[in-house]
């Protein structure tokens, strides 16, 4: 199987939307690779595990809002500063 930390965002997609994976366990995943290479490559400046965890588990709607066929298309356009 391919490392979850691999998959790309449209393997991710489809995982999440037969419930094979959920966020939290693809955070948990990347979370555990980026603190096995941090001491080789020392590339991380702040990293804050606890809060990417907390919010995979608290955008659960949004997730959902993605796997639904027929979500809106939102686009935004610039606010004025007047």
């Amino acid at each position: 199987m391919t490392p979850l930390h691999d998959l790309s965002a449209v393997e991710l997609l489809a995982a999440y939307r037969s419930k094979a994976l959920s966020p939290v366990e693809v955070t948990r995943s990347v979370l555990a690779h980026m603190h096995k290479w941090e001491p080789h490559l020392h590339a991380t400046w702040a990293l804050e595990g606890n809060e990417a965890l907390a919010q995979a588990g608290g955008h659960r709607e949004g997730v959902r809002s993605l796997l639904s066929p027929h979500r809106a298309r939102h686009s935004r356009a610039p606010q004025s500063t007047d």
